[in-house]
């Protein structure tokens, strides 16, 4: 039984590059970010991220990141978290420099204060959202260099596009 040349070119389309992909790596790393939504650099974050290429130009990545100065407030407490995943497209091969994804962002803020004497409020949230990455990585052997831009909010019509930059350095590490 022989497939029809469509039929063939899909299979080679599938294997070609799910083959090519087990030969990637993939990469893990810290980095600092910030908050551009306002126009300048606040909400500043230090975190960890990773990525796997997946199948051909496909790569899932994932980034967690804890705010160091939250909140900003005197006489408050508390603590921020936020995690972005997204699926990129980055072309294969060791000279790959630029990605363009979409994927989500989870933020996660606690704050508590002292209304009055005697009187503590604690306050919790937890905030979802779609997101659109460009990324450039430059394509080291040993310790690779990136930025991310985040753009938050896409899908929400009622508000303005957040802005998030994360920069930081990558280690390629091998799938096998």
């Amino acid at each position: 039984m022989r497939l029809p040349i469509h039929g063939t070119l899909l299979v080679l389309a599938l294997i070609v590059p799910t083959r090519h992909a087990v030969a990637q790596t993939g990469a893990i790393g810290t980095h600092y970010g910030v908050n551009l939504t306002e126009g300048h650099w606040e909400q500043e974050h230090l975190g960890v991220h990773g990525e796997v290429r997946a199948v051909g130009p496909l790569v899932v990545s994932a980034a967690i990141s804890k705010l160091i100065d939250w909140p900003a407030v005197t006489g408050l407490t508390g603590s921020a978290w936020q995690v972005h995943a997204n699926v990129r497209l980055r072309p294969p091969g060791t000279w790959s420099f630029a990605s363009v994804g979409y994927g989500f962002v989870v933020v996660r803020s606690s704050v508590q204060g002292t209304v009055q004497p005697g009187t503590t409020v604690t306050v919790s949230d937890s905030e979802f959202a779609d997101t659109a990455v460009l990324g450039l990585q430059a394509p080291l052997q040993y310790v690779r260099p990136f930025v991310d831009l985040y753009l938050i909010y896409l899908l929400d019509r009622t508000g303005q596009v957040g802005v998030n930059l994360l920069m930081g350095l990558q280690l390629p590490i091998p799938l096998r």
